[in-house]
């Protein structure tokens, strides 16, 4: 599957309407997301309060329902056996990772899968030859379970984001 990574400004603590409103083109990016990767410094001193400004700006934006996986950076930095996902009661995945030496980066990757594998909405879909530009965009977007060529088209069992899922309406087997 193709996934792109984007990045955003950072978010902190108690983040001012100003400043919100500052970088809303920024922010916009977020809302056509299908998972979003929140980066977190596991060793910042205020761990907890860091996590939850992230959240209420996500909510103020109104993305707070997309799937989320945390990923607690500088794992090289902590103690030997300090986790601070074990102190932590967290509603989303969360995997401790070193960008230095890339401790974690499969287990955090295997998240980010799992992710957006749990928020995809099924699909049964059967597509005309001519339309292979939803084939490609189920192929690049979504994950085909099955697929059967016949003379007019392609049936196709798959899953998708939400937000895709209308340009599909058409030729929704489901709604025929």
């Amino acid at each position: 599957r193709e996934v792109l990574f984007t990045d955003t400004v950072g978010f902190i603590q108690k983040l001012p309407t100003e400043i919100v409103a500052a970088f809303r083109a920024t922010f916009e990016e977020i809302i056509d997301a299908d998972i979003l990767l929140h980066v977190v410094d596991s060793t910042h001193p205020n761990l907890a309060a860091q996590i939850e400004a992230v959240e209420d700006t996500l909510a103020e934006l109104e993305v707070d329902h997309l799937p989320l996986v945390n990923a607690f950076n500088k794992a090289d930095m902590l103690p030997v056996g300090v986790n601070p996902i074990d102190e932590m009661h967290l509603d989303h995945a969360s995997v401790l990772v070193s960008a230095i030496n890339g401790l974690g980066i499969d287990n955090l990757l295997e998240a980010v899968e799992a992710a957006m594998v749990q928020y995809l909405t099924p699909l049964h879909v059967f597509l005309p030859y001519r339309r292979g530009d939803l084939v490609s965009l189920l192929h690049e977007r979504g994950q085909v379970d099955e697929e059967a060529h016949q003379a007019e088209g392609i049936e196709i069992y798959a899953r998708l984001p939400e937000r895709l899922v209308p340009y599909f309406d058409d030729y929704n087997m489901k709604s025929k």
